[in-house]
């Protein structure tokens, strides 16, 4: 097993880039496998469950941080696990999972999907998917990088192995739940196994890491409003087509998005251990800005025959390349405001996520109350709040980081 602090950053940010491109693109073949496996009308329903999965894994992603933050910020030696982390993941996946079993009758009403079972087989994929937060929570805060990249991997290829099961068997839109919910749990297995089982024998109460829970949810949701309350305001504000070019538009803030999350992810655990922030956080900055630009480049260069590859020749979506590149530009500013929130995650600091959620009201305030004429001008409020956000989360949490060297232990309460 490695030793903590034994891995090049370098190496372990080249690992996990890897494993999120790899994650990425099954995530993006299990899309097109259940696209052609099912009409409108199922994937519509799938959609929507997926959707509401995205939402129920909040707390899943939420305990790999406080796992690895705990892990590191204890200094637990390699081998060893906190006991209480996992109890927790398994109580909060319970939990959520038991809650959509309890609401499956009225969710099969409010989505028309003729049966509960969809939405039963989605709660009960809610307790290893809770659980794999835990198990990889472990895996990096003892900085074991390829063991996490290997995980995420497992991970997308459990699922993308439950939409081909359901794409060759032609499974009912319950069958295709069910096969994911094998699919989640055998990953779970997996992760287990990569762990080490007998690693989680560590004490602890599970009541002292749900502040640190809170406030890791917090930020993942703020996040995740962040990156797509414009496009919920854009088709509500906004014409059929201009609300389907801003859509298109948007993939491209994603993907710059997507490609600098293992940053974050990759200098975690050491932000949580020892405190060392300014040089690590503006080097960690440096490296997402570097790869958002490599995006944004990418994006002026290619933008015009990626749209016309995904929409053909349709006039349409014409708009679409013009807001190509400020979107890509939106989305390394999404990367930057993801990594100050983390580093406030690691820090147990509260404050840049009550900021994040007062920008994301004030955004959407602004675009309702009336910037919302054409696609340019609410990329342009998008663009404006979240460079305030990303500037002001920063300097927060620059400010009580102490330079490169000197240690201070990170609050674990």
């Amino acid at each position: 097993m490695a030793q903590r602090g034994g891995t090049s950053l370098a190496r372990a940010g080249v690992l996990l880039g890897v494993a999120s491109v790899l994650a990425t693109a099954l995530g993006y073949g299990l899309t097109v496998l259940l696209t052609r496996a099912y009409g409108p009308a199922e994937y519509g329903a799938l959609g929507a469950l997926l959707g509401v999965g995205l939402i129920g894994g909040i707390p899943s992603g939420a305990l790999q941080y406080v796992l690895a933050r705990r892990t590191a910020g204890a200094g637990l030696p390699a081998g060893a696990n906190e006991r209480a982390g996992l109890r927790l993941s398994v109580t909060v996946g319970a939990a959520l999972g038991g809650l959509v079993v309890l609401l499956s009758p009225v969710a099969d009403a409010f989505f028309h999907l003729g049966s509960p079972w969809p939405v039963v087989w989605l709660g009960v994929t809610l307790l290893p998917y809770s659980v794999q937060g835990a198990l990889l929570g472990g895996l990096l805060g003892h900085e074991r990088y390829a063991a996490f990249a290997v995980g995420q991997v497992l991970t997308a290829v459990a699922r993308f192995a439950a939409g081909a099961v359901t794409a060759l068997l032609s499974l009912s839109v319950a069958g295709a739940m069910a096969a994911l919910a094998v699919g989640t749990f055998a990953a779970a297995a997996g992760l287990w196994w990569l762990s080490g089982p007998a690693s989680w024998s560590v004490p602890g109460r599970s009541s002292d890491l749900l502040a640190d829970l809170a406030r890791a949810c917090s930020a993942i949701a703020g996040v995740i409003v962040l990156s797509n309350a414009d496009l919920l305001l854009a088709r509500h504000f906004l014409s059929r087509e201009d609300s389907g070019a801003y859509a298109l538009a948007s993939l491209f803030g994603k993907a710059c998005f997507w490609g600098a999350q293992f940053v974050p992810t990759l200098v975690f655990p050491r932000l949580a251990r020892d405190g060392s922030g300014r040089g690590l956080l503006l080097r960690s900055a440096a490296a997402a800005g570097g790869l958002g630009v490599a995006g944004i480049l990418a994006t002026a260069v290619a933008a015009g025959p990626v749209v016309r590859a995904i929409a053909g020749d349709d006039p349409g979506y014409a708009e679409a390349v013009h807001l190509a590149v400020p979107f890509a530009v939106l989305g390394t500013l999404w990367a930057l405001v993801q990594l100050a929130l983390l580093a406030a995650v690691a820090a147990g600091d509260p404050r840049p996520g009550r900021l994040l959620w007062v920008m994301v009201t004030v955004e959407a305030l602004v675009i309702s109350a009336g910037a919302h004429d054409s696609p340019a001008v609410i990329l342009v409020v998008c663009l404006v709040c979240t460079s305030l956000l990303a500037v002001a989360a920063t300097l927060l949490v620059l400010r009580d980081r102490i330079p490169t060297g000197s240690l201070k232990p990170a609050p674990l309460g």
